[in-house]
């Protein structure tokens, strides 16, 4: 099993200390995906997503726990024929209807996608563990909320 996080959990997973139980949860049920040898990946979008924010609000503590994660999970980085397949999945959302930002927007659903599809393996039980199932499962994913997501 291959498991993309999404801003939400990474969020969670990276501050279990913030007085929130299920932030907590969160960062145990990563350490036990990883124990459990299941691929954990940290898309380069979310992380920028993630740690932007956590930079300009000076959250020390967070970055460390953010580098940390990336030491034991997969860090994927943004690669060019990611951005290329974004810029594909962007236009054919807005062709048929679907928006998942504003147009204006960088559209960061977009990349996640493209970065998930760019790193598919064939055969492989990949899932993405979002806060917003809606948004993603349009595209032909599994996106689950990350409590729905069994440690095998």
């Amino acid at each position: 099993m291959i498991v993309f996080l999404d801003s939400a959990p990474l969020s969670d997973a990276t501050n279990p200390t913030r007085g929130d139980a299920s932030a907590a949860q969160c960062a145990r049920w990563v350490q036990n995906l990883v124990v459990a040898g299941v691929t954990v990946c940290i898309p380069e979008i979310i992380d920028y997503e993630l740690r932007r924010v956590l930079i300009w609000k000076d959250r020390g503590e967070g970055i460390r726990r953010l580098n940390d994660l990336r030491k034991i999970a997969e860090f994927v980085p943004l690669s060019q024929s990611a951005i290329s397949k974004a810029a594909e999945l962007w236009a054919y959302a807005r062709k048929n209807g679907i928006r998942t930002a504003h147009d204006e927007a960088l559209d960061i659903d977009m990349l996640l996608l493209a970065q998930v599809q760019s790193h598919f393996i064939p055969d492989g039980d990949v899932v993405i563990a979002t806060a917003d199932v809606s948004d993603l499962s349009r595209f032909a994913v599994d996106a689950r909320k990350w409590q729905d997501i069994s440690i095998p």
